[in-house]
């Protein structure tokens, strides 16, 4: 007697009927979707992982050449905006970008933060210098640094008073305060608070002027005239015009701007400023 034969690849040897079919189909569909779907998700976090790496080459590349151009002590901080990153690589623009220098000597006076907005930069086909459509920067000068500046120019015979406190007063003024030593007291009169107001204003678009009022008494006496001192912040980076003047409990914050920056190795140029 010839035994049935069992059709082959089925379970338990019964081919399935057609619901049976109809309902495996669907399962086998849906594993290869999700195949693909995992697929898919690692090929993007792939990309996205390149494209920041990318960004954070171009940014530590961006920052040593501002470094170098504009001969500064420290690397600043550098930030492009915008994703994909390689899109951007790839038409040569940059929407915005963003520079950030610390402790920045200016001519003897200690900016402590550059902020600077870059919007449209434009790199040049051999990725070694760019022209800036135009730039915003902010300056924050602390009430500390316009003390120790203003008080090298307080000295009787050679020998500083003391470093001067500085307090906002009213408007574009701020309070100058120091106590000098002892033996420097008893020669003004007792004084152990010496007060003076300082007006501060922008002379041209790179001069920082502070004045400061009448010395008291016998600081006059002695010979101290009204303090009138520059800074000359044309050498602040990409060749930024001040334009305004803001006050902080803190700080002073000077604006600045600038366009048609062209930036490259071999330094730096600027057609025209705000």
């Amino acid at each position: 007697m010839t035994e049935p034969t069992v059709p082959m690849g089925y379970p338990g040897g019964e081919r399935p009927g057609p619901n049976e079919r109809t309902a495996v189909l669907p399962v086998r569909r849906r594993r290869r979707w999700r195949r693909w779907l995992i697929a898919l998700v690692v090929l993007l976090a792939v990309l996205v992982g390149v494209d920041r790496i990318g960004l954070a080459v171009a940014e530590n590349e961006l920052a040593g050449r501002i470094q170098t151009s504009q001969h500064l002590s420290q690397k600043p901080s550098v930030s492009i905006a915008g994703f994909p990153f390689l899109t951007q690589v790839a038409q040569r623009h940059f929407d915005h970008a963003t520079v950030d220098i610390h402790d920045l000597d200016a001519n003897g006076l200690t900016i402590s933060d550059l902020h600077t907005d870059l919007y449209g930069v434009h790199v040049n086909g051999a990725f070694n210098g760019a022209e800036v459509d135009s730039l915003k920067a902010n300056a924050v000068i602390g009430y500390s640094a316009i003390g120790q500046a203003l008080s090298k120019y307080m000295t009787l015979d050679g020998v500083q008073l003391g470093t001067a406190t500085i307090t906002p007063a009213s408007g574009d003024e701020l309070t100058f305060a120091f106590s000098p030593p002892a033996g420097i007291t008893s020669l003004i009169g007792g004084n152990d608070l010496i007060k003076l107001t300082v007006h501060v204003s922008l002379e041209s678009p790179n001069i920082l002027e502070l004045r400061s009022g009448q010395f008291p008494g016998l600081l006059a006496d002695l010979g101290f005239q009204p303090l009138d001192v520059k800074f000359d912040l044309s050498t602040l980076p990409f060749g930024v015009k001040l334009t305004s003047l803001t006050y902080t409990s803190t700080a002073v914050q000077v604006q600045a701007e600038g366009k048609n920056v062209n930036l490259s190795q071999a330094g730096l140029s600027t057609s025209s400023g705000g």
